[in-house]
């Protein structure tokens, strides 16, 4: 009972008024119109009985701190709310909707009888640039982490975009394996929201920004409509209770592919920023001068292939000193081939 005065109390102070219209009937489709507007069939002082699991400040979690045109400002994109449009093809596809007043972040489709849906918190939109549906790997990941997009770190989405912005200007498809070498999950605690952390001697990317502030209470609720009837499909929707922690992928269980990838993205020697990767995704040029991409490293993976292929059971190199080691043999092997050239003239 204590627990429930207490969740009332948190509701009615974020704004949120209990729900006095009755519950919605069933949806007859699981792709629901983009005109269907989701309705709360409990009221905010019944979440705490519905969701035992939550702790206080989950059930508090609601969207109460956007304003009611936030939606069709993100949008329109206009010039004094920066963003970029949130499908991949076009904004009609997608159901987006601000959540029903007092309802928190952890609810399932308990709370709308049964009609699917996942909350996307807004600065993944306006800042991280997410777009939907997710891709392959997104939802991939997401189902290896068994984490709910809401439930990640904005700092963790921002590693998940700039690391598959990296691969696809490097050409080579993103993978869960290779990113989970690179990165892993940090216990949350009594935070809630998982982050990721640069494993120790393999950090690519920095933080997209150090603080992250004023994005709690700001989030969608997303449904699927005929349009994208399989946007929803191959990831988990609602706030998982329990995350499980795996120790960091090693190379030892790669397909060669990604051991190469593996190798490429160490090879780079440097720390990017998530932030300035993020901002030039449709700008390769950018990215390349950013990077620092010079041709001797474009020259070096295909002579490490060809030794690899000679020399089976010699790994791919994937560390700046690799990098270094093999250009000053290429060097000593240059001067030593001018140097005979040098004298041969010489003799003539």
């Amino acid at each position: 009972m204590a627990r429930t005065k207490t969740i009332a109390r948190l509701a009615s102070s974020s704004g949120a008024q209990p729900s006095t219209s009755a519950p919605s009937s069933p949806s007859t489709s699981a792709t629901p119109s983009a005109s269907t507007q989701p309705r709360a069939t409990l009221a905010p002082q019944d979440y705490a009985q519905a969701y035992k699991w939550a702790p206080l400040h989950l059930l508090a979690e609601t969207s109460s701190q956007l304003p009611a045109d936030h939606l069709a400002t993100l949008l329109k994109g206009v010039e004094d709310e920066p963003s970029c449009a949130i499908d991949r093809e076009d904004d009609r596809n997608l159901g987006v909707h601000i959540p029903p007043q007092g309802m928190p972040i952890c609810v399932d489709d308990r709370a709308t009888n049964g009609m699917p849906f996942t909350f996307i918190y807004s600065t993944i939109f306006k800042r991280l640039r997410l777009r939907l549906p997710f891709t392959f790997f997104m939802k991939e990941l997401l189902t290896e982490l068994n984490v709910a997009p809401c439930q990640l770190h904005p700092n963790a989405w921002g590693f998940i975009q700039a690391f598959e912005i990296l691969c696809n200007h490097f050409g080579h498809p993103p993978s869960t394996d290779v990113f989970l070498y690179f990165f892993e999950a940090k216990n949350p605690g009594d935070r809630s929201w998982v982050s990721l952390n640069g494993v120790t001697g393999r950090v690519i990317l920095g933080l997209y920004q150090q603080s992250f502030k004023d994005w709690k209470g700001r989030f969608y609720m997303i449904i699927s409509n005929r349009h994208s009837p399989s946007l929803l499909e191959g990831f988990p929707l609602y706030w998982v209770p329990k995350v499980q922690f795996r120790k960091p992928r090693g190379l030892e269980t790669m397909a060669p592919y990604e051991r190469e990838l593996c190798g490429l993205l160490s090879g780079l020697g440097a720390k990017f920023g998530s932030s300035t990767i993020i901002k030039h995704e449709f700008d390769a040029e950018k990215i390349e001068r950013y990077i620092g991409l010079f041709p001797l490293f474009l020259f070096y993976l295909p002579l490490s292939r060809a030794f690899h292929s000679l020399f089976p059971n010699m790994p791919l190199m994937h560390t700046p000193a690799n990098y270094l080691y093999v250009f000053e043999l290429l060097a000593f092997l240059s001067l030593g081939m001018l140097t005979l050239c040098y004298v041969e003239l010489m003799q003539i």
